[in-house]
């Protein structure tokens, strides 16, 4: 039973309510014809199973798909890599050497002691 068809049996069936008693009758063999033509039972029009000829009911179409981003965001940058360390303390270098400032320090220190043992003696 498509839409119209309900919409006609509403039609009918409202006519059953009517104070006069021929329009209650005719109302009622009306009512029998309708389902007579249609070729259903009083129980499958109350159940009301509506049959849309064009498709699905406009309700049940699907919902339409969000719109996809236009834009993609920026690649997450590359970690730069950590300088190398440089320290100037001695406990990096290598056993039996001696760090270059502490050497120069010492040869300071040697330079002026050989002066000072020279001149004071």
């Amino acid at each position: 039973m498509t839409a119209a068809d309900r919409a006609k049996l509403a039609r009918i069936l409202g006519m059953l309510g009517s104070e006069h008693a021929g329009e209650r009758a005719s109302a009622a063999l009306q009512a029998e014809a309708f389902r007579k033509r249609h070729g259903m039972t009083w129980e499958e029009m109350i159940q009301g199973k509506t049959v849309y000829l064009g498709g699905d009911p406009p309700w049940a179409k699907p919902e339409p798909e969000p719109p996809q981003p236009t834009w993609t965001p920026p690649p997450e940058p590359e970690p730069e890599p950590e300088p190398p360390q440089t320290t100037y303390f001695p406990f990096h270098l290598p056993p039996g050497t001696t760090h270059p400032v502490i050497a120069r320090y010492l040869f300071a220190a040697a330079i002026f002691f050989a002066w000072s043992w020279k001149t004071y003696g």
